[in-house]
């Protein structure tokens, strides 16, 4: 698999180019997994083991101007190159203890490895540092055990304890000082939860309540190296406790009519921030401005969100399906920088789209009519605060209420 992408940003609100990027990026993977199954003990047991691979370059170059040019990394270009490399090997097992119960037990290790290089080269030409590869490696097993109780046909009682990470890495924008790896960061998960069908299985309800700790956080903050340059600095060491409550309900409403609704809610709460917590960074001579507030939230991180779909599908008196479609989505408020910047807040809002599909007898065609955004909501899905830096405050807004057109051929 592969793909390529080009972008801009402007980010000066002027037609001059006095502080905008440009990225190029390009991806290329291999992955492959072999698996190998079977049954034990009187086939009460189904078994899997296998081995994963994967393999991925990516290469990303950043052209970064800050107009006139007046310090040394005010005009440069960024190339980055990464090579990840993972493999595993998992055994899975489903043990049917009685006709209700059933014991799920796994096991993964997986070797993790990342050599990143990153140059930066002035407009002259030159390398302003010595081009040095930053390898970042790691190896976890981790497990998972879950119970499943089948009260009735229609009603199931399940609860899951797993570990699982995310490989290491380097600081994104470094200085010559500051091409360190960070480790892997662990998240330990309790679930509990019930999936049920109702009423001839016309109304299906799954709930989950899940309790999450989140240790070795891969903590980033602001500041300036001892250069006085101004770099993005990231370790190891913070943790935090999340914990939420997940619905889901389908409905099929007499002949014609379904509903679909969610409910999401999360609790997120730092209970360490070792390198980002202000007195560690003092201790360690560092300023404590770029330290993490324990009571904020991470970034993009809403304590609630909601849906809630609604649809009508008929057939035509000539046999083709007509299918009508409303559905709209709640996200409360939330902040896109560190310690709830008030600078980066994004309020509350709800989308809402709505779509008519026809589909032909036969089912060789599809056309639909659609509308996306359909109260032209003004909502805000990215913003940035680089009133410090550059005195401006950049925001990224969702996509305008827009209609289309669509015909679909399929070969059945």
């Amino acid at each position: 698999r592969q793909f390529d992408a080009y972008w801009g940003r402007d980010s000066d609100a002027s037609p001059m180019p006095i502080n905008h990027t440009l990225d190029t990026f390009t991806h290329e993977q291999f992955s492959a997994e072999l698996r190998i199954s079977g049954q034990l003990f009187d086939e009460r047991m189904d078994w899997t083991a296998g081995y994963f691979y994967y393999d991925a370059d990516d290469m990303n170059s950043n052209i970064s101007v800050l107009m006139p040019c007046l310090f040394g990394t005010s005009c440069y270009d960024r190339v980055d190159n990464v090579n990840t490399e993972n493999s595993g090997i998992f055994v899975n097992t489903n043990t049917r203890l009685t006709d209700q119960l059933t014991l799920t037990v796994g096991l993964r290790r997986t070797e993790d490895t990342k050599t990143i290089l990153q140059e930066r080269f002035l407009w002259s030409g030159a390398n302003f540092w010595v081009p040095a590869p930053v390898e970042a490696k790691a190896t976890q097993t981790n497990p998972m055990v879950s119970l499943s109780y089948q009260f009735t046909d229609e009603i199931m009682f399940y609860s899951t304890w797993q570990e699982g990470f995310r490989g290491g890495g380097t600081t994104a924008r470094p200085t010559p000082t500051t091409r360190v790896p960070f480790g892997p960061e662990t998240l330990e998960n309790l679930e509990f939860g019930i999936k049920s069908d109702w009423f001839d299985n016309r109304l299906r309800v799954n709930a989950t309540y899940f309790d999450m700790t989140y240790s070795e956080m891969q903590i980033g903050g602001a500041g300036r190296d001892e250069a006085n340059n101004v770099a993005w600095l990231t370790t190891n060491g913070g943790e935090a406790e999340i914990s939420g409550l997940e619905l889901n309900v389908d409905a099929t409403i007499g002949e014609h009519w379904q509903l679909d609704a969610t409910v999401g809610t999360i609790d997120f709460q730092f209970v360490d921030l070792a390198f980002s917590d202000p007195a560690t960074r003092i201790a360690l001579g560092l300023s404590p401005g770029a330290a993490t507030d324990i009571n904020s939230v991470p970034g993009r991180t809403p304590d609630l969100t909601a849906s809630l779909g609604i649809a009508y599908s008929t057939f035509l008196p000539n046999g083709s399906h007509l299918r009508l479609r409303y559905g709209i989505s709640y996200q409360a408020e939330t902040f896109f920088g560190e310690n709830n910047d008030p600078l980066t807040r994004s309020p509350a809002y709800s989308l809402s789209n709505a779509r008519a599909t026809w589909t032909s007898t036969d089912e060789g065609w599809e056309s639909s009519l659609f509308v996306t955004n359909l109260n032209d909501e003004r909502a805000i899905q990215g913003r940035l605060n680089f009133r410090d830096l550059f005195g401006s405050i950049q925001t990224t807004y969702v996509r305008p209420r827009e209609w289309g057109f669509s015909i679909q051929k399929n070969f059945l």
